[in-house]
C-alpha cells in the first residue's frame, strides 16, 4: 500500500525530472520551466479549465509566505 509520503515523492519527481530538467516540458513548450509562471500554465493548463493566473498568484503568495517565515498552523 502506498502512503501519502510516496505520493508526494512522485510529484517531487515529476515536477524535477519533467518541468526543472524538461522531461515534460522540453516535447511540449521547447525549453524547461523553471518559474512558478512556466510551470503552471504546462501543469495546469487554461485548456483543461484551470484559473491560471489565479494559480499561480495563489502559489506564489504561499511561497512568498513560506519563505518569510509566517507559515500558517
Amino acid at each position: 500500500m502506498e502512503r501519502w509520503v510516496d505520493g508526494f515523492d512522485h510529484w517531487y519527481r515529476l515536477i524535477l525530472y519533467g518541468y526543472i530538467y524538461g522531461g515534460v516540458t522540453v516535447p511540449l513548450v521547447g525549453h524547461p520551466c523553471l518559474t512558478i509562471g512556466q510551470t503552471i500554465p504546462v501543469y495546469a493548463p487554461g485548456s483543461d479549465n484551470n484559473d491560471v493566473a489565479g494559480y499561480t498568484a495563489a502559489l506564489q503568495h504561499e511561497l512568498q509566505t513560506w519563505h518569510a517565515g509566517k507559515l500558517r498552523p
